[in-house]
């Protein structure tokens, strides 16, 4: 090291300009970062998979197939707050990557893209593991503290939105209609009975009472004139 610049180094280090620390002090520092890294990045991975299995468990994804009607009401239904803060995790993730050395050989760009790629790849595995539905099981059980309310969410019904997840009670083709009831054992206001009038295009005899349908439209009383349904596939 060069004399002056050694000279220089610890007069800043006597006017406290300068803060020695000790190798175990740089290396906790180290451990740490990896560790809230690694902390950071499995909330990432875990609220991201969240919001798809959201949308797929609840039957949200079927309002899209409803034109316009069903793409607003998607957009109202969507799981905004959970993907806020996933947006806000993945910033921060990212913020935290800088400190590692191989962040600065890459461009910000290709960490973000990178980054963005291997999130989105993790959240899936997520979604196709079995995690998701014991979690929710356990929410439906009242076992599932913090963030049980927001798995119990996944199976309500939305009437303010016209929207509702019910099982078939029964079938009328005389009036080309059919009943839907919901109850989540809960007792509270989304629960009841519904007749559907479907709309003009819907077969209704691709209806069978016990399944399970998605159902949109204009709820008035205890009828909806829907404008839209779609049938759970058989689990």
């Amino acid at each position: 090291m060069n004399e002056d610049l050694k000279k220089t180094i610890l007069e800043k280090v006597h006017q406290k300009e300068i803060s020695m620390h000790s190798r175990g002090y740089f290396l906790f520092r180290v451990v740490a970062l990896i560790c809230i890294a690694i902390i950071a990045f499995a909330l990432l991975a875990f609220s991201l998979s969240f919001v798809f299995f959201s949308i797929h468990q609840s039957g949200e994804q079927f309002l899209l197939g409803f034109g316009m009607r069903g793409i607003i009401a998607f957009l109202i239904l969507f799981p905004w707050g959970i993907l806020i803060f996933t947006i806000l995790l993945f910033f921060f993730f990212e913020w935290l990557l800088r400190y590692f050395k191989f962040s600065y050989r890459l461009p910000m760009v290709k960490i973000l893209l990178y980054t963005l790629l291997v999130t989105v790849l993790v959240s899936i595995i997520v979604v196709l593991s079995p995690v998701h539905l014991k979690l929710l099981k356990e929410a439906e059980m009242d076992k599932l503290p913090l963030i049980g309310r927001f798995y119990e969410s996944i199976e309500d019904s939305h009437q303010n939105e016209g929207v509702l997840k019910d099982t078939v009670l029964s079938i009328q083709p005389s009036t080309e209609t059919f009943i839907v009831s919901h109850n989540d054992n809960d007792s509270d206001e989304d629960d009841g009975t519904w007749n559907v009038i479907p709309p003009a295009h819907f077969d209704l005899n691709s209806l069978s009472v016990g399944e399970k349908v998605y159902v949109a439209g204009t709820i008035k009383d205890d009828t909806i004139y829907a404008y839209g349904i779609q049938q759970f596939p058989v689990q």
